[in-house]
């Protein structure tokens, strides 16, 4: 049983969900780096929190996470649930960038939950607490990394860039600034520490 609360270097993920479509054809799974996932395993070890590695289940229909289909996924050794990683994976190989994630686990579908002291609620907040964790002695290495956020000058982009900036973290924001969001057509929550820039992941290299 995974305890609470914890952290998940994912490494494998079930794609229940429609993004990696978009970037690498149907499979089952979808990898990680795995060199980048035992860097993260092996830096996480300093800190005080449980450590595990594996496969999670990413869906994207929270709603439909029926306790028929968590058992189910359970039993295919899936370790968390959660919304990203399939995505990311996928959008990493067809792009050809390492990628790697961490999610906070820090409560359960069964009710069981931890507080966190934040306003991120969810059952696995990948990123969530780990560029503080990093910062911990013996892994100095990780905070000069330069961090992106993907859509960065929206709600929980511009909390996430906030924090990583408060933890020393080089940081990169890009976002599209679709109007239905930004109206103004201005980056308006971005912290001032943060590079800005305007356009869209898929957006040739």
């Amino acid at each position: 049983e995974l305890p609470l609360p914890s952290l998940v270097v994912i490494d494998e993920a079930i794609r229940d969900e429609g993004t990696s479509l978009h970037y690498m054809p149907a499979s089952r799974t979808v990898r990680g780096d795995a060199a980048l996932a035992d860097e993260l395993t092996r830096a996480l070890a300093a800190v005080s929190l449980p450590v595990r590695r594996g496969l999670a289940w990413t869906t994207d229909a929270p709603y439909r996470e029926t306790r028929e289909r968590i058992a189910h996924r359970a039993a295919e050794g899936a370790l968390a649930v959660e919304m990203q990683a399939a995505a990311l994976f996928a959008f990493g190989r067809a792009r050809g960038a390492r990628v790697g994630v961490v999610a906070h686990v820090t409560n359960a579908v069964d009710g069981r939950a931890f507080p966190q002291g934040t306003r991120r609620r969810g059952r696995a907040n990948p990123l969530c607490h780990v560029p503080r964790c990093l910062r911990r002695d013996g892994c100095g290495t990780f905070t000069a990394m330069m961090a992106l956020v993907t859509g960065g000058a929206g709600f929980i982009g511009s909390h996430l860039a906030d924090a990583l900036v408060a933890n020393g973290r080089r940081v990169r924001v890009l976002d599209d600034l679709l109007p239905q969001a930004h109206p103004t057509g201005e980056p308006r929550f971005v912290p001032k520490e943060a590079e800005f820039i305007h356009g869209d992941v898929r957006d040739p290299g």
